[in-house]
């Protein structure tokens, strides 16, 4: 069965479409046995039905949310954010500034044999340099790493074409490293306004022009750190709605655009470091911008699917309710 308003398919049996409300038995066709309602209730109008999905057919909502979690947009987000993390760890493995400042020692060293004979006890122990600078590098990516493991289970959950419901396993995992990121960024904060107290405090006994200029970057940095404080509760925010939609299987819109805004932005300024650092460098923050532009601009598409499914379900509740006030006694 087919509606006549909408065109879309509707089960057997329904008196309504569930996209419109548009009845769909003729007028000719006898009614179903038993009253639809009773006198008592025909005073108030009936609310709205809950989306009954035919069978092996997912919901608006749900629907949405799977394709943009496969879209190509997410998938070129979810592969830049994992380049990023490798190829950061990839310039560390590769020695990076200790490397590099190896090769400069080198070139000012000249035919000095002392100097050359020094480099070169060096150069033996390269190695081990290279695999701290490694090892700090791959603990400082391992939030990273939990937050590219929960977008890919993300997009994995959105590919399963069992029948199975979205799973939230993946945006848990990133709210978590949010969360401990948040805790992170207040204590710095905190650590910040002590130090413009004990700056403020000596700047009547030193009349020192250096401690002024310090004071003005720890301003600087506070703003800094509150406008991060802001970025990660929003971001937050942004999440428990996703998660939200799926649990409920409703649509919300609480999508920050504050984060959106910030993410292009941080995308857009790592375009500005990819001739620093090397070839393993540059790929890095080539992966970087991806990801933040990227993100920025799903959330915008994101929202505004939401928007435009909480518009359809508010024209529905409309029609319904209109049709219930207008069913003849």
């Amino acid at each position: 069965m087919f509606c006549p308003n909408c065109g879309k398919p509707c089960a057997d049996g329904m008196r309504f479409c569930q996209y419109c409300g548009t009845p769909l038995q003729d007028a000719g066709q006898p009614a179903s046995a038993g009253p639809a309602y009773n006198q008592g209730a025909a005073s108030r109008p009936a609310a709205a039905p809950a989306y009954t999905p035919m069978r092996g057919a997912e919901s608006p909502v749900m629907s949405t949310l799977r394709r943009m979690a496969r879209s190509p947009l997410y998938l070129t987000c979810a592969i830049g954010y994992t380049c990023m993390i490798l190829f950061t760890l990839a310039s560390s493995l590769t020695g990076g500034m200790a490397g590099g400042l190896v090769n400069t020692l080198s070139m000012l060293a000249g035919s000095s044999y002392e100097m050359n004979y020094l480099l070169g006890d060096l150069y033996s122990v390269m190695p081990m340099i290279t695999g701290v600078s490694f090892g700090s590098a791959l603990v400082g990516q391992i939030p990273a790493i939990l937050v590219a493991v929960g977008i890919w289970l993300v997009f994995a959950s959105a590919m399963d074409n069992s029948g199975a419901p979205l799973k939230t396993t993946g945006l848990t995992i990133i709210r978590v490293i949010q969360i401990i990121s948040l805790v992170l960024s207040c204590l710095m904060f905190l650590l910040i306004e002590v130090l413009i107290i004990i700056v403020m405090a000596t700047v009547g006994r030193y009349d020192d022009s250096a401690t002024g200029i310090f004071l003005v970057i720890m301003l600087l940095v506070a703003v800094i750190a509150a406008l991060d404080i802001l970025y990660y509760v929003k971001l937050m925010g942004t999440i428990n709605s996703i998660r939200q939609s799926i649990w409920r299987d409703e649509p919300f819109n609480k999508i920050s655009a504050y984060v959106a805004v910030l993410s292009i932005i941080g995308g857009a300024g790592s375009l500005f470091s990819l001739l620093v650092g090397g070839v393993f460098g540059a790929l890095a923050s080539l992966g970087a911008a991806t990801a933040g532009i990227g993100f920025g601009i799903f959330l915008f598409q994101y929202r505004g699917q939401m928007n435009n499914l909480m518009m359809q379900q508010s024209q529905n509740s409309n029609n319904w309710e209109f049709l219930s006030q207008n069913r003849p006694q």
